[in-house]
């Protein structure tokens, strides 16, 4: 039998203040043996972690010192725009990642509150600067992997909504409004959904608000009314003009560029259906591109343009068969269930 005195020494070790004292008291025998247990790991792991990271006896306050000392440096190379050495910037994320673990403000270890609060704000900084990184390499590369930025997004949402970090994150939007257009450039539109009802309830009018999650919804409400050309209109928008709506964020526009590319991707799906032939010049228009640029978008998508007419391949598709029997005895059960339920 597990004790609540032998409980509370287990918190007290692994150092989560939030679960002590009459948490405990509703607690079953059962439940209680294994919190002890998960803790006992978490206790295990987190000690086998940090001596594998190096010299332990490196006090707090130097972990702390060496932490900024790589902020600035990542700030710095940051700052230096297309030139920006991201081998480098890689290197240092690690060494700084490697350093918040030590102080316990790294994710899955950031529990701390109140004296600690700066320090899971550097961490945030850290994370947040991360995902932009990530951004602009997904733009160098032209590549459509967000894994990394992924990460990111999840770990901020730890510091965002679940930690005491005091202030809010001047960046926190826009962080979430590059998470949101990446769900719509992915075409996952009800994932857009559950994401934006995660964080709005808590502070609708704020977040609906900011300029990074206003532009998404407005951008997914243009999507889900085939309103294209309101998209693509974004692009030819100078970056001043959108600085001045609050849009000053470059990876914003990257996320922009992707949402537009996924659309023209389904309107040429919808024309190789539609037409056997069409004009350039219409075609052109509908995917909102340029006649010069139609030639190289035709090519990927192996089209014949000839005579000023696209040609579309044809494509020999099989006709699904739908199991009509199978499926009226499913409407016809589901009738029964509602009847029985009412």
């Amino acid at each position: 039998m597990v004790t609540r005195r032998a409980l509370n020494q287990i918190f007290s070790i692994s150092k989560l203040p939030r679960l002590r004292g009459y948490y405990l008291l509703p607690f079953s025998e059962s439940l209680s043996e294994k919190i002890l247990h998960v803790l006992i790991s978490f206790r295990l792991l987190r000690s086998t972690f940090l001596e594998k990271m190096g010299d332990k006896s490196e006090s707090h306050e130097d972990v702390v010192k060496s932490v900024y000392e790589i902020r600035k440096k990542l700030a710095k190379e940051w700052n230096i725009g297309l030139a920006r050495n991201y081998d480098k910037v890689d290197e240092l994320l690690n060494q700084a990642k490697i350093l918040l673990a030590k102080m316990q403000s790294y994710v899955p270890l950031a529990l701390a509150e109140g004296e600690a609060r700066n320090e899971l704000t550097l961490a945030c900084d850290i994370l947040e600067l991360g995902a932009r990184v990530s951004v602009a390499k997904m733009a160098v590369e032209k590549s459509d992997n967000s894994e990394e930025f992924d990460r990111y997004i999840a770990q901020l949402k730890h510091y965002y909504f679940d930690l005491n970090i005091g202030n809010e994150s001047a960046y926190m939007y826009e962080m979430l409004g590059m998470n949101l257009l990446k769900l719509l450039s992915q075409n996952r539109i009800m994932d857009f959904h559950i994401e934006l009802e995660l964080f709005v309830h808590s502070n609708t009018e704020k977040a609906l608000n900011d300029p990074y999650i206003k532009k998404a919804v407005e951008i997914e409400q243009y999507l889900t009314e085939g309103r294209y050309n309101k998209i693509s209109a974004l692009l030819t928008t100078k970056e001043d003009d959108l600085k001045v709506t609050g849009l000053k964020s470059t990876s914003f526009r990257y996320f922009i560029e992707r949402v537009v590319e996924n659309s023209r991707t389904i309107i040429a799906d919808v024309m190789e259906k539609a037409y056997a032939r069409l004009d350039k010049k219409s075609a052109s228009k509908s995917l909102y591109i340029s006649e010069v640029d139609m030639n190289k978008f035709a090519k990927e998508r192996n089209w014949t343009i000839a005579d000023d007419y696209v040609y579309f391949p044809k494509k020999n598709e099989e006709t699904e068969i739908l199991p009509s029997y199978q499926l009226v005895q499913d409407g016809l059960q589901y009738a029964r269930d509602l009847d029985t339920i009412i």
